[in-house]
């Protein structure tokens, strides 16, 4: 397949990947991550370093369009907002640093294990306040069956 017929097959599915996420964290405040970095790596086939960084951008643009409709009606916490995205600039830069020397197997393990405990999470905070919500359980079931492709990967 000519390299533009490549292209052009893939940027529906993108754009729906890319839809999805920012719906997602627009809604629900969960980071595009969760869900941009599985497709990459699983189904784009781009390696773990790459896709987190891609995320990273990706993520990035979306907040910023994502915010000024809370900014504007008053629904952001400016003292806090500006203590945690202080905290998480440094956070990014050491996680930056990180990253480069860490194995792309390590990291996919990692992330893996995070999905699980962020699932776990969910499922417990379900289950202890007798909530049912079909989105958690949903973003709980994707999570975990990444996580298990990535364990069992390694």
């Amino acid at each position: 397949m000519p390299d533009a017929q490549r292209v052009s097959s893939r940027l529906l599915p993108d754009m729906g990947v890319g839809a999805a996420a920012g719906v997602l964290s627009g809604t629900l405040g969960v980071g595009g991550g969760l869900v941009l970095v599985p497709y990459l790596v699983l189904v784009r086939g781009v390696p773990q370093k790459v896709a987190q960084a891609t995320a990273l951008v990706l993520v990035c643009m979306a907040a910023l369009a994502g915010v000024v409709p809370y900014a504007l009606s008053g629904e952001v916490a400016p003292i806090p907002a500006a203590c945690i995205l202080a905290g998480g600039i440094v956070g990014a830069l050491v996680g930056a640093a990180v990253v480069q020397r860490a194995p792309s197997r390590s990291l996919q393990f990692a992330f893996g294990i995070l999905l699980i405990l962020i699932s776990l999470r969910l499922v417990w905070s379900i289950w202890a306040s007798d909530r049912k919500s079909n989105t958690s359980e949903l973003q709980s079931r994707v999570d975990i069956s990444y996580a298990v492709f990535c364990l069992k990967k390694k």
